[in-house]
């Protein structure tokens, strides 16, 4: 990976980790006590307040884990062996890491873990 590659993928890291931090830091504010519809009444107003609330909460640590993840990656993209494949040990394609930057494994390799 020459230096203009690992420059790109700084970029996008860097840009995805700013998106992350934004969606984690919202839901995290808004992830108080369960709000009930006054307009709904019952038993299945409140079923689907906590299903709405528990999705978000999966959404939140989901995004929390992916924003661990991104910085460590970030952290790492000047070390030699950063982009290549753990199974082959042969390079990830700069696009595919442009697209998903915590690509592990090459595409022909992630189709055969498939």
């Amino acid at each position: 990976m020459d230096s203009s590659d690992r420059e790109k993928l700084r970029t996008v890291i860097s840009n995805k980790i700013t998106e992350l931090q934004m969606v984690v830091q919202s839901d995290a504010s808004s992830s108080g006590n369960i709000e009930l519809d006054q307009t709904r009444v019952g038993r299945l107003a409140r079923m689907d307040a906590v299903q709405h609330h528990a999705i978000a909460q999966v959404q939140t640590d989901r995004a929390a884990k992916q924003l661990r993840l991104l910085r460590i990656l970030f952290s790492k993209i000047d070390r030699d062996d950063f982009g290549e494949c753990h199974a082959c040990g042969d390079d990830i394609a700069i696009g595919r890491l442009l697209v998903r930057p915590e690509s592990l494994r090459c595409i022909e390799c992630a189709d055969l873990m498939d």
